[in-house]
């Protein structure tokens, strides 16, 4: 199931000429991902930097809560864990994958995790997600 995406986000927004475009989709009560980094993601010599790793988690984690918990309300980052198993060489395709762990009143708790193609373990990540008014019109311009 497709999911409706913020034109300019940086991780998955089609429109942002500096953005990830990572390929983000709901299937049924779980989010997937996939990404493959370029050249221009690295950290260390020929490795994707870590920071893009956890933006990636936090991005499908995000997106669980807001399309399979709470629907069409805003649900930004309130803490986001993130441990690394393998280093990403650029160029290497990852998978992502968020689950709900719980949901207490405005809060909702994630989990995600990010694999090479053949299953192998790249990081596993904890986020917890507030609910909150889509009527922030203190925040959008």
């Amino acid at each position: 199931m497709p999911i409706e995406h913020i034109d300019y986000c940086f991780v998955c927004g089609k429109k942002n000429p500096i953005g990830l475009h990572a390929v983000v989709r709901r299937e049924k009560d779980k989010i997937i991902g996939e990404f493959i980094s370029k050249k221009e993601h690295e950290g260390p010599r020929g490795l994707v930097h870590g920071g893009l790793i956890a933006a990636l988690v936090d991005e499908v984690m995000v997106y669980l809560a807001h399309t399979v918990i709470s629907p069409g309300q805003d649900t930004p980052t309130a803490s986001l864990s993130i441990r690394f198993h393998k280093p990403v060489p650029t160029g290497k395709k990852i998978i992502l994958e968020a689950i709900t762990t719980g949901k207490h009143s405005k809060l909702i708790q994630a989990q995600a995790s990010v694999r090479f193609e053949d299953g192998t373990l790249v990081a596993k990540a904890e986020g917890k997600f507030i609910i909150i008014n889509t009527e922030l019109k203190d925040f959008k311009k």
